[in-house]
């Protein structure tokens, strides 16, 4: 039986093995990165003439936002006042006239106010606007209509495509699926769109025709990424045309300054390096010799790298191996049931033919689903499996030799179960993030309860005996020393669930921030803190002391969050594999390292003191 589910175990990981090595093959064989700039942010910064230049650095492409009642005054265009404004204006100029204070009055060339009336009157009403004398007159404004999006500038369209520039509308979710294909009719070619507001045009009523839409004209959605501007139907949408998509990513105005030069070119290049991004949207500096810097630097990065500054092109597709993947699932049904094995054969089987049968049934039922859930299950299993692993390993002689020796078998066996998870979602929804790995806080919570279930297990062996301590220790006084420990276990838990999952509650600290920057600008690839700093060094502790003494195995359980995290890191579906893997790797070896340390430091006080540490 233990032969049969190892064989099983082990064609699961060559199966999983063998669907990272085709997504890799996709990831490693789309090297085109596409550079472009904001034409608004460029005209504000009084940079235009700057567009020949950034051409000859790389920028392929100019992303350009419909015009607004707004930006046509800051262009000089038109000009409009309240009748409240303008009401004032003819009492310092002592003229009779009245003007009513719930219009807007706009001036200008009479063909700019014309055009404004048709597109006004498409979205405010035919009895809300109105011609009058040299104004265009707008009832009942309100300040939000000078940000209505109107019209492409054709002054603009006609230079840039003069100049040899990829035009990339922004057109805005305020848009009618009508009003989206008359703007698609009227723009030159252009094969990419990033719509601009909380959501894509259409959504959620007639989402479905805005994808037909871009499918009819083969159009590739710009995805921008969700921590960036979380845009409400971007991944409905992309599912819709296939994953016709492209993952963007943005900064701030305001962040260019408080960034610099060199943190700027470091977060947009990590962007594409660590998340897969093709399209870099970039914004001008203050200073036109730093917006030349920063995209001059970029570009030499991007190119050292092996990447081309290129039209970026969608991910192709991935053979969907529906096989493989459920023999990769059927690989963690194995690893339960030879857990089972070591209490009884006939539950193992039992386990193992029920699982079996269920995965199946589950498969065909909803693929996609049943595959989430597997991957769920193998991130808070493994763990335990680990932690089993350690707890019935610890005998023998206690070097530091053995400790690291021990360390090690576990680690690898957690990676493992990463490479399960990487398998088994092997999706290009998941390169894009379209979808995500579900369940995070889950897969970091249960594995603990688990282990500790199974520790007070091994500990105890019978009900009876774990009843009596409990009893023991409820009954007993309370000491400050207590309600210390029991306030610390508090407070840490509280942090570890609140800082996990992809909006986690407690944000980053700009300590932490700075500790961050620097290991990216020694290691490129940064582990995570709490499997360096925290979790792996405990666990190498725990082992050691463990040896020593089985009444310091508790510690293994903290040491855990370090495996937990290795698993986290591979749950990051968007990452490359690779990347994943050299973050783990230099995770365990700097945990290692500190792991080592800390045995160091309690060994001297231990010889100090005479005595255990605890």
């Amino acid at each position: 039986m233990k032969r049969f589910l190892g064989l099983i175990i082990i064609i699961g990981l060559i199966s999983a093995t063998f669907l990272i090595t085709k997504r890799h093959q996709v990831e490693s064989s789309n090297r085109d990165v596409e550079l472009v700039i904001d034409y608004s942010s460029l005209a504000e910064k009084e940079q235009i003439d700057l567009l020949i230049k950034l051409k000859d650095l790389g920028v392929k492409s100019v992303a350009l936002e419909q015009e607004s009642l707004r930006s046509l005054e800051a262009k000089n265009r038109i000009t409009y006042y309240s009748g409240r404004e303008l009401n004032f204006l003819s009492r310092f100029l002592s003229q009779d006239k009245d003007f009513d204070i719930d219009r807007l009055y706009i001036m200008g060339d009479n063909e700019v106010l014309s055009r404004l009336k048709d597109l006004l009157v498409t979205r405010l009403g035919e009895g809300r606007v109105e011609r009058s004398g040299d104004f265009l007159l707008i009832s009942d404004w309100k300040d939000k209509y000078l940000d209505i999006p109107l019209y492409f500038d054709s002054e603009v369209l006609a230079k840039l495509k003069g100049l040899g520039f990829n035009l990339i509308p922004r057109i805005a979710a305020d848009n009618s699926v009508e009003e989206f294909r008359e703007i698609i009719n009227r723009l030159p070619h252009f094969d990419k769109v990033i719509f601009s507001g909380d959501n894509v045009v259409a959504y959620p009523k007639e989402l479905a025709k805005t994808a037909k839409i871009l499918k009819t004209n083969g159009i590739t959605l710009g995805i921008i990424e969700p921590f960036i501007a979380y845009q409400q139907g971007a991944n409905q949408l992309a599912r819709n045309i296939n994953l016709n998509a492209v993952r963007v990513h943005s900064l701030q105005q305001e962040e260019l300054a408080k960034l610099g030069i060199e943190k700027t070119i470091d977060r947009y290049f990590k962007a594409v390096y660590e998340r897969n991004v093709r399209v870099l949207y970039l914004k001008p500096f203050d200073e036109r010799a730093d917006t030349i810097k920063v995209i001059k630097g970029l570009a030499e990065k991007l190119r050292k790298s092996g990447y081309h500054l290129e039209v970026a092109q969608p991910f192709k597709e991935l053979e969907d191996n529906k096989r493989l993947k459920l023999i990769v699932g059927l690989s963690l049904i194995a690893i339960i049931s030879l857990l089972l094995t070591f209490y009884s054969s006939k539950l193992a089987y039992l386990c193992f033919g029920l699982g079996a049968l269920a995965l199946v049934g589950l498969y065909i039922f909803n693929q996609q689903l049943t595959l989430e859930l597997i991957a769920l299950k193998t991130a808070i299993i493994f763990p335990l499996v680990t932690f089993i692993y350690l707890l019935n390993r610890i005998k023998g002689e206690g070097t530091l030799i053995n400790c690291y020796k021990l360390f090690i078998k576990g680690t690898m066996m957690t990676i493992s179960g990463g490479i399960l998870i990487q398998g088994l979602l092997v999706d290009r929804e998941y390169l894009l993030q379209v979808a995500q790995f579900r369940g995070i806080k889950l897969a970091f919570l249960l594995p603990l309860i688990l282990s500790t279930i199974y520790y007070l297990y091994f500990k105890y062996g019978n009900l009876e005996d774990l009843k009596q301590d409990i009893s023991k220790l409820l009954t007993r006084k309370i000491s400050i020393q207590d309600i210390i420990v029991v306030a610390v276990l508090i407070i840490g838990g509280i942090i570890y669930l609140s800082r996990t999952g992809n909006n986690p509650i407690i944000p980053v600290t700009s300590f932490e921030i700075q500790v961050r920057k620097l290991l990216e600008d020694i290691l490129v690839i940064r582990p995570r803190f709490k499997s360096f700093l925290l979790g792996h060094p405990l666990l190498i502790l725990g082992i050691y002391l463990s040896f020593k003494e089985k009444r310091y195995l508790w510690l293994l359980l903290l040491g855990l969050i370090g495996q937990i995290t290795i698993l986290n890191t591979f749950s990051h579906l968007h990452t490359p594999f690779i990347v994943s893997l050299f973050r783990v790797l230099i995770g365990v070896g700097l945990g290692g390292v500190i792991g080592g340390g800390l045995v160091c430091v309690v060994k001297l006080i231990s010889r100090y003191r005479d005595k255990s540490l605890f």
